[in-house]
Parts: C-alpha cells; structure tokens; sequence
C-alpha cells in the first residue's frame, strides 16, 4: 500500500478498480494528511498498513517558519502525485463519477507537523513568536492546482468549489 501513496498512476489505477467492482458515485481521493508537511521538508513515513505519518518535526520555533519555501504542488513530491492522480482519474472516468480531491491537511494540522503538536500548543498558549501564514500559502496553492487537474472539488476546512 505505501507505493501507492507514493505514485500517482497507481493511485488513480487503485481508485479506477474500485469504482469498477462497486460504481461508487464519488471518488474520495488523497494521499495522506503527511503530504503538505513532507513538501515543506518533513521527513514521512509510508508503511504498507496505515496512511504515511511525519517523523520529526522540522522547526524548532515557530519563527523559523518565515525560512519556508511555498512548495510548488505542480513539481513537488509528494503533492505532484495527487495532482496526477487526479487528472489520470479525470480523463478516464470524470464525465461519470465526481471526483472530490483531499488536500487533506488543514493549517493546523500541517503546522503541528511542522512544529510538534505539544511544542505549537506552547507558542499558542503562552504566544511564542513566529506565525504560520507562509504555511496556509502553500495549502491554498494546492487547493488551486488539484481544481485546475479536474477535481470537481477540493476538501479543506474552507471548501474551494470550481
């Protein structure tokens, strides 16, 4: 299974075989709520019976975020394989099953794996420098990106309907 949250192709093969067999009329697609982290720098790991996780967290402060680079989702491992995934499934089947694309991790989420969860939980409480814009950056470029390979809708805490 962890290949194929790593490939695209096989991916888009997965979710195709299970739409034959069952006819499902949505496709819920994604590759893991690690993506955006691991393309922002955090190392993943893909097991064979679970959903890829991040390691350890890539920022020792929160005003380290400003250091961040904006991936580009069209170029960028692992986000350019949900993209693909995406226009695979959209020029095979997307006249007949809507196709609903995860950028499946909220600001939030990215930045506790980019931080820690207990270390962020500190800067929040107790309002320790640095914020996460650069982070909500990348996620909307994503956003954007799985639209234009033919999702019929992108899923995030702020939907973005085509």
């Amino acid at each position: 299974m962890s290949d194929v949250f790593r490939n695209g192709e096989l991916l888009a093969e997965a979710m195709l075989k299970a739409w034959r067999e069952f006819g499902h009329d949505m496709i819920l697609l994604e590759n893991g709520t690690a993506c955006n982290a691991q393309a922002c720098g955090v190392n993943v790991t893909y097991r064979d019976d679970a959903a890829p996780a991040a390691e350890k967290p890539l920022l020792a402060s929160l005003t380290e975020v400003s250091s961040l680079q904006v991936p580009d989702p069209s170029t960028t491992f692992p986000m350019c394989e949900i993209l693909k995934a995406t226009r695979i499934l959209k020029k095979e089947i997307g006249d007949k099953v809507w196709i609903c694309a995860r950028a499946d991790q909220g600001p939030m989420d990215l930045a506790a794996q980019l931080r820690g969860i207990d270390e962020l939980m500190m800067d929040i409480a107790v309002e320790r420098g640095g914020r996460v814009d650069p982070c909500v950056a990348g996620l909307r470029k994503t956003r954007c990106n799985t639209i234009r390979s033919g999702a019929d809708r992108v899923r995030w805490t702020l939907h973005i309907n085509r």
